[in-house]
């Protein structure tokens, strides 16, 4: 579940700055880095995915209740994309960064769908403070 910090925090926000702004977050498998943010539109959350170089985006819903999203690469410009749906799963970690948990629910990329396939961490705290206060700057590599 999302951490109740976490969601406190979110609350804080405006609906037009967003949930979460756009975060930098190094991706270790793949080696780089994406860019994240989490949004709310008409009672809805929604967690975006993108990357400059190679240039590719993709939104999706987001459940806040266990603060996981299906994401389906092959609905992006991605290349490589994994070859079925993963689940997404938003963690807060110590020191105020965020994780991301991709997971397979197939089966197919692992025998078993819990199994972490990869992980991305936020590229240096997400500072609550900052967020509370609406000066929020996403902290890049």
């Amino acid at each position: 579940m999302l951490s109740r910090v976490l969601l406190a925090a979110c609350a804080l926000q405006t609906v037009n700055a967003g949930v979460m702004p756009k975060t930098r977050f190094a991706d270790m498998h793949d080696g780089d880095a994406k860019d994240v943010s989490i949004s709310t539109k008409d009672g809805k959350w929604y967690l975006t995915l993108s990357q400059e170089t190679p240039r590719w985006h993709l939104t999706t819903e987001l459940d806040a209740t266990t603060s996981t999203a299906t994401v389906d690469f092959s609905k992006s410009a991605k290349p490589d994309k994994p070859p079925v749906p993963l689940q997404a799963t938003v963690r807060m970690a110590s020191g105020g960064r965020v994780l991301i948990e991709w997971t397979d629910p197939s089966a197919t990329l692992n025998p078993d769908p819990a199994y972490p396939l990869n992980v991305w961490l936020s590229v240096g705290a997400w500072d609550k403070a900052k967020l509370a206060s609406g000066r929020v700057t996403a902290k890049s590599v």
